[in-house]
């Protein structure tokens, strides 16, 4: 049951999403794991001060001159000490929030970032919003929801979202989802609870990043990783068997990179002519290959959500289809006009085939 959902990918993708877990996971965000702040010492409320009593004489006789400048001395020397000591607080109080500061560093490099379902999240989950420019892509804003069916058997439901810009370190990027959740008549034999997000440049030219967060069955895997464009490098960022935070660093080549869940949207602003061809570079969990997109012809299509005039493209690497054996080939229903939203998926697998059919779709 696992290849119904998991060779669905839309275009490339390892998603299919459902409706409750997915509106509650989109409308939740926090993070679990917080740094710890140096909490200041309290004072010790139970010592007795200590107050010098003057005696009637101390009070009718007025001081001499000795004591006098002796007074004026232990003023003198008080006020040190209480200068000093203001000083060595105030030096405290900043060696505390440096502390604090380096230790919230040390804890963003080392990624301890959790959803509200225990997930290791990518940081930029938590990135600020910001208004979109006036040339965003058409598909900016969008909701769509599919069907996934084996046959004659539905399996999930599949949701992908692009409706969000964000904003990290001076950069804004579009940000992408996707969501997986089987039907509960398939998760009592596989469950399915997947997460993919991507990060896709304001210009549209290439992926910043991506982020997997995948439960199916008794399989289980969190990890994202930030493109490094200057250096060409990038790091995956993942838990290992035990639970443990693992760096493992990689090296791509160009500039024009894209991970799973971009390429739809990348291919989405190219010019698709009849029989044209797009090329472009994938890079996921630690690999990176060439990718062909050819455009096959055109087909009116009818869904769910309604009836499409449709372009059909299927992505190729070396000549053979994507995810399926030589022979076999997985292709992709795009509406032919400016939005180029997919309505329909179908892969073939070696009992029938996976399809994908949009069932609602909205525009902000």
């Amino acid at each position: 049951m696992k290849i119904i959902l998991a060779l669905l990918p839309f275009l490339f993708l390892n998603a299919c999403g459902g409706s409750s877990w997915i509106k509650q996971h989109t409308t939740s965000k926090e993070i679990v794991a917080e740094t710890q702040s140096v909490q200041p010492q309290e004072e010790d409320t139970n010592q007795t001060p200590v107050i010098e009593q003057k005696t009637e004489e101390d009070k009718t006789q007025p001081p001499s001159k000795e004591q006098t400048t002796t007074q004026k001395t232990t003023k003198k020397e008080t006020k040190a000490t209480t200068t000093t000591a203001t000083t060595d607080t105030q030096n405290t109080k900043k060696e505390e929030k440096t502390t604090t500061q380096e230790q919230k560093q040390i804890n963003e490099n080392e990624q301890i970032f959790l959803t509200s379902e225990n997930r290791l999240a990518h940081p930029w989950y938590y990135a600020k919003e910001t208004t979109p420019s006036e040339n965003k892509p058409k598909w900016f804003g969008e909701e769509l929801k599919f069907d996934i069916s084996w046959s004659f058997v539905t399996a999930g439901k599949a949701q992908l979202n692009s409706s969000k810009i964000v904003e990290t370190n001076g950069q804004k990027m579009y940000q992408l989802e996707a969501y997986a959740q089987s039907y509960p008549v398939i998760d009592a034999m596989f469950k399915v609870r997947d997460i993919n997000m991507s990060w896709i440049a304001e210009d549209l030219s290439h992926s910043t990043g991506y982020w997997q967060s995948v439960k199916e069955g008794s399989y289980a895997r969190d990890e994202w990783l930030i493109f490094d464009y200057k250096n060409h490098t990038y790091t995956i960022h993942k838990k290992d068997k035990k639970g443990n935070l693992e760096h493992k660093p990689h090296t791509f080549e160009g500039n024009t990179i894209v991970d799973m869940l971009s390429s739809l949207y990348f291919v989405r602003n190219q010019e698709l002519p009849l029989k044209g061809e797009v090329y472009f570079d994938i890079v996921n969990r630690g690999d990176q290959y060439p990718l062909k997109v050819v455009v096959l012809g055109r087909e009116k299509v009818k869904v769910k959500a309604g009836k499409f005039d449709c372009i059909v493209v299927e992505p190729m690497i070396s000549g053979e289809g994507i995810f399926v054996s030589k022979g076999k080939s997985l292709k992709v229903w795009l509406t032919d006009d400016e939005y180029k939203m997919p309505v329909k998926m179908a892969v073939e697998v070696f009992i029938g085939s996976v399809k994908a059919e949009l069932t609602e779709y909205s525009r902000k």
